[in-house]
């Protein structure tokens, strides 16, 4: 439960589509592409995943030595036309994001298709009522919002003028690219216990974030990126994911259990930026470091 509840949702950020969060963030920086993102997330979060899948044997290890249930035998049933014709539609789109790097697409362009294929007639497998019942307003509008939230940061010129103080009241900040970095992610992991939505703490942390990396002579999308996984990465307490508070309304977690783990997996997304993360960006081309300073 407590790997539905902290870091199964973090295998979908690896996907620029995969949720809310890939799809704010490469919104909030900005010319990122399907490929582009799986190819900076990857290596990341599939440590990230590794070291929570880890401490939770470490944390949770008595429990494994109970048997698990008999799985049922019914055999499964064959593939309908209308499964079939969704796994192709969702092949088809899945195609379009990877190869993004030769055709240029936004990857918007492949979701939109996909979606007016299953609402086609007699190829989709949705009807439009059954689309208007399942779709997420509340989410449209929360990623609409933190959208002009950022958007707003940048273009009032509040999130440069709050970088520059934070840069002049701190004297070797832009001297120390790392010393930057640690900042940062100390920053975000108090405002992430803060800022229960993960749409809000990106909104407001990731303008900022780039900001610093521009008034320190550091990447941007770096700083971003940063911030980013140093807040998805953990959960403090149940309401901060739906996932999360889903889990624990069935009564298997306590709120001490999920604010403990997610202490452990700060100090674990910490250790995976600095020491991970920073050095594969640099090997596939983000470097953080951007202008020589004297």
């Amino acid at each position: 439960m407590l790997a539905l509840s902290s870091i199964n949702r973090l295998a979908s950020t690896m996907l620029l589509t995969g949720g809310i969060t890939p799809v704010l963030a490469a919104s909030l920086i900005g010319g990122i592409s399907w490929g582009r993102w799986l190819a900076l997330m990857c290596v990341p979060y599939g440590i990230l995943l590794v070291v929570g899948a880890v401490l939770i044997y470490l944390l949770y290890r008595k429990g494994f030595h109970a048997p698990l249930s008999p799985l049922p035998t019914a055999l499964p049933a064959p593939l309908s036309g209308k499964e079939i014709r969704t796994l192709a539609i969702t092949v088809g789109a899945s195609l379009l994001w990877l190869t993004d790097a030769w055709h240029h697409w936004n990857p918007a362009l492949p979701a939109i298709l996909a979606w007016a294929c299953l609402l086609t007639p007699g190829i989709g497998a949705l009807t439009w009522k059954e689309f208007e019942r399942g779709f997420g307003w509340a989410n449209f509008f929360v990623i609409a919002s933190s959208l002009s939230l950022a958007r707003a940061l940048g273009s009032s010129g509040a999130g440069a003028w709050i970088a520059e103080t934070i840069v002049r009241g701190m004297p070797t900040f832009s001297q120390q690219p790392i010393l930057v970095v640690v900042v940062l992610l100390l920053a975000a992991a108090l405002l992430r216990l803060l800022i229960p939505n993960i749409a809000g703490f990106l909104a407001t942390t990731i303008p900022i974030a780039m900001s610093i990396g521009a008034a320190t002579g550091l990447n941007p999308v770096v700083c971003g990126l940063s911030v980013m996984i140093a807040g998805d990465a953990v959960l403090y307490y149940p309401a901060q994911s739906a996932s999360s508070l889903v889990v624990y309304e069935r009564g298997h977690l306590t709120a001490a259990e999920i604010f403990r783990f997610g202490l452990w997996m700060t100090l674990a997304a910490y250790l995976v930026v600095l020491f991970v993360a920073l050095p594969y960006w640099q090997a596939v081309g983000e470097p953080l470091r951007l202008i020589p300073r004297g």
